[in-house]
């Protein structure tokens, strides 16, 4: 007793359906197997029908692929544009930071300074806000009029 003689089909939508036919030799049986068998059975509208579903589906899934993947893309470079401007703004505001860091640092150490030329523009300074104290007229002299 050997195996029953089926043949299997692979066509979309088919759940291996199993057909009955003529005995025929097992080395044909499997040489068979992997070959699509149709027969009137099969074919018709409804099969045309799946298939052109499965196209549009398909069609659809890789639409939607391709948007999500430009999505992502889009998202990215929004981010990458915010980061760029971010960062130079960023940059801006240190780079105005260590300015006035150094230039504070710079007025303390002259601040401290014993150097002669120093010295000199510290009188001179002075000098000059001891002249802006003074009034323009004497105290007791009469306006001009």
């Amino acid at each position: 007793m050997g195996f029953p003689p089926f043949i299997l089909s692979n066509r979309p939508g088919s759940q291996f359906k199993a057909h009955r036919s003529e005995p025929i030799e097992k080395s044909l049986l499997l040489s068979m197997a992997f070959v699509e068998v149709s027969g009137p059975w099969e074919e018709g509208v409804a099969s045309g029908m799946k298939d052109n579903r499965r196209k549009w589906m398909w069609l659809f899934l890789v639409v939607l692929t391709a948007w999500q993947f430009y999505a992502v893309r889009e998202l990215l470079a929004a981010f990458a544009l915010f980061f760029l401007g971010f960062g130079a703004i960023a940059a801006v505001i240190l780079s105005i930071y260590f300015l006035q860091k150094t230039w504070e640092a710079g007025v303390a150490r002259v601040a401290v300074s014993r150097n002669r030329l120093v010295l000199a523009v510290r009188r001179s300074v002075a000098a000059l806000e001891d002249l802006a104290r003074r009034p323009v007229r004497r105290p007791d002299s009469e306006p001009a009029g």
